[in-house]
């Protein structure tokens, strides 16, 4: 089984233990507090792919090669995290913070591995990520598309407006929904989630 999918069940358990503790007959306790302890990201602490990557590049042990043209770090990144880029999958919806360049003319790409995915829609400002940390889970991160001397990762809280909800039982992780796109990109109608 992959770590992904460990991570997950461990992540899954807590939040069934936790909401059999609470009780079962308030509708509010279907997902984790956001401040609830298991959950909380302590910033000196991560160790997911990601995490190790920036200490790496902080030292010079590592370096990102840019390619001119569309491609920038892409190459590079997956390359070094041990990505394939057959791994690709295209999302045709506009379900991203980085939704106003997505459509189904210009899908959005994921590439994952089992302990990490790399998320690039074209002519977007930053490479997403989604790293899973053995302890807190997935933890998600950003890296700016133009070149730099110093490339720099950002952490995204952002991103947990979607992936820490009902659909992840209030756990930050990873989600998995269908729409139907409209011509635009727009979900057509509802999503539901998997």
């Amino acid at each position: 089984m992959s770590r992904f999918r460990l991570a997950l069940c461990g992540v899954l358990a807590v939040a069934t233990v936790a909401l059999a503790v609470r009780g079962q007959n308030s509708p509010d306790l279907t997902i984790l507090p956001i401040d609830h302890p298991t959950i909380q990201i302590r910033p000196g602490s991560l160790d997911d792919p990601i995490a190790r990557w920036i200490k790496q590049l902080a030292s010079g042990k590592i370096k990102l090669d840019f390619r001119s043209g569309r491609l920038g770090y892409l190459p590079s990144v997956l390359q070094n995290l041990g990505v394939n880029s057959d791994s690709q999958l295209l999302v045709f919806s506009k379900t991203s913070f980085s939704g106003g360049k997505i459509s189904p003319r210009e899908p959005r790409a994921l590439f994952f591995s089992d302990d990490v995915m790399v998320g690039s829609v074209q002519g977007g400002d930053v490479l997403e990520f989604a790293a899973l940390d053995p302890r807190q889970g997935v933890v998600f991160y950003t890296l700016d598309v133009h070149q730099s001397k110093q490339p720099r990762f950002d952490r995204r809280d952002a991103c947990l407006q979607c992936h820490q909800g009902p659909a992840t039982l209030g756990v930050p992780g990873i989600m998995v929904g269908s729409v139907y796109p409209d011509s635009m990109g727009m979900p057509a109608s509802r999503m539901v989630t998997l």
